[in-house]
């Protein structure tokens, strides 16, 4: 019995120790991060911007990195284990990131274990807020020097910072170059050694009483000898835009065209004015600060460019896309000869671009003009194709119908009076029947007139026939005309028959 109690003891005993054992790991282990903002301690560059991390209860976080020229953002999702936060990043503004460590010594206070752009590895942030300290061990606070020996209005620049570290902005009117690293100082000179962007030179500037630096050697812009002072302010004179010229006065785009450069230029390019872009209508195009114009919908609109005092307006259009089809309000299209006509045609969508070429497959047939409009040259059939700007084409037929009948009869035909020879002879008429071009027989249509009915008489459709009466061989003329009443009444050319006695 006593044994039993004495195993129960250990049992019990050895539960209540894993149990502690177990709520003091989780304790010790678990630290509870969400809700809390974390600022660097290291003040950067000097002012009372930190960089930031907060992190979210729902697991995710966002962190301000300040670098020399102001905010990135990093983003993503957090997650703790022992004395580490390990944070994912899902988006960021500078860098490649995928991961940032942060070991935490306690819940107050986090170390930076990954290199950052403004926060370097080792940097300590903390839950309580305090302005960086400066360190004078470089005899240097945050301070801009400036050059000036230039006159541009962009001016070369070293941020020398108390953290050891500097940026060289060597730039003019037609670019920058920057250079970062870190300094010391050796007497009255200071020493730089720059990143990739240096390529391993060192550059250096000598300390003078008055408190400026003087260059050592050539940057690029900034050359040896030149002199930088940070009580020298960048030039704040202005100088006013005195002209604004645009590629083109009208522009056009087709839809979904982006980023589409207006190339407008103000002189002088100096000028402290800047450009800026007004539309009218901004459902048809918007235009970026730099000038980039993207379409947005089919139609037309202005653009106000000003500089200044000085303002010019260009015209946009934003044409659709295709056309995908071109159509015709008449075709085939009939005409007749030494007539004009025209082919009216329109792309489809009747957004697109109704700019259109037109060009005739027989010109000796129908010629065509560039808007359109046909001329009937002999009676014929021929085609025009129409081509749209994007090449989509469509054919259009033309008939050239003739106003005159054609006649097919031997002129000065030899007949004997009153031996009863007869003249054959066919009349056509040129027309168009579904599209084509046809000789039309109407011979029966015709009838015969001469002032010697003595002699020459019509006998039936289609023949002429000698008669008698005539005393002496002579030509007898005639012609022949449509007497039926109907709307063509034309009158042929006059023949002749030369009538023997």
């Amino acid at each position: 019995m006593k044994k039993r109690i004495a195993s129960v003891f250990i049992l019990l005993l050895t539960v209540l120790l894993c149990l502690s054992g177990c709520t003091k790991k989780e304790e010790t282990a678990g630290y509870d991060l969400s809700g809390k903002t974390y600022y660097s301690t290291v003040d950067d560059y000097g002012n009372d911007e930190h960089s930031k991390i907060w992190f979210g209860k729902d697991g995710s976080f966002v962190m301000k990195d300040n670098f020399y020229d102001g905010y990135y953002e990093i983003s993503g999702t957090w997650k703790v284990s022992e004395n580490v936060v390990t944070l994912d990043v899902t988006e960021t503004g500078v860098g490649e990131f995928q991961k940032i460590i942060f070991e935490i010594e306690d819940e107050d206070t986090l170390l930076l274990k990954t290199t950052l752009a403004g926060s370097l590895e080792g940097y300590i942030f903390s839950t309580t807020e305090t302005k960086g300290s400066s360190t004078t061990e470089n005899d240097f606070t945050y301070t801009n020097y400036y050059n000036i020996s230039q006159s541009s209005t962009k001016v070369s620049r070293v941020e020398i910072r108390s953290d050891g570290s500097f940026a060289f902005i060597d730039q003019n009117d037609f670019g920058i170059t920057e250079i970062n690293g870190t300094f010391k100082k050796e007497g009255d000179v200071l020493k730089m050694t720059g990143d990739e962007f240096s390529k391993g030179k060192e550059f250096e500037f000598l300390v003078q009483k008055d408190g400026t630096l003087k260059l050592q050697n050539d940057i690029g812009v900034s050359a040896t000898g030149d002199i930088f002072s940070k009580d020298y302010k960048p030039s704040s004179a202005k100088v006013p835009c005195t002209g604004l010229t645009s590629l083109y006065n009208n522009y056009w785009a087709t839809e979904g065209v982006k980023n589409y450069d207006l190339e407008v230029k103000a002189t002088p390019e100096n000028t402290t004015d800047v450009i800026t872009y007004t539309v009218e209508d901004e459902s048809v195009v918007t235009v970026s600060a730099d000038g980039k114009a993207s379409t947005v919908g089919v139609g037309k609109t202005k653009i106000h460019i000003k500089c200044g005092d000085i303002e010019r307006v260009v015209g946009f259009e934003t044409r659709a896309k295709g056309p995908s089809s071109i159509t015709f309000d008449e075709n085939p299209v009939y005409i007749y000869f030494n007539n004009s006509g025209k082919i009216k045609a329109k792309a489809l969508p009747e957004t697109a671009d109704q700019t259109l070429t037109y060009e005739s497959s027989d010109k000796s047939i129908v010629t065509v003009d560039k808007d359109g409009n046909l001329f009937g040259v002999s009676p014929g059939n021929a085609e025009v194709t129409v081509k749209a700007v994007n090449g989509t084409s469509a054919v259009c037929k033309v008939c050239v119908e003739g106003e005159t009948v054609i006649f097919e009869i031997e002129n000065y035909a030899k007949v004997k009076a009153q031996s009863g020879d007869l003249i054959p002879f066919k009349a056509y008429l040129i027309a168009c029947y579904d599209g084509s071009v046809n000789k039309q027989d109407v011979t029966e249509w015709v009838d015969f007139h001469t002032a010697y009915t003595s002699a020459l008489t019509l006998k039936s459709p289609g023949y002429l026939c000698a008669s008698g009466g005539i005393y002496e061989t002579f030509d007898c003329p005639f012609y022949f005309e449509f007497s039926d009443g109907s709307s063509l009444h034309v009158v042929s050319d006059t023949y002749y028959a030369h009538i023997e006695k």
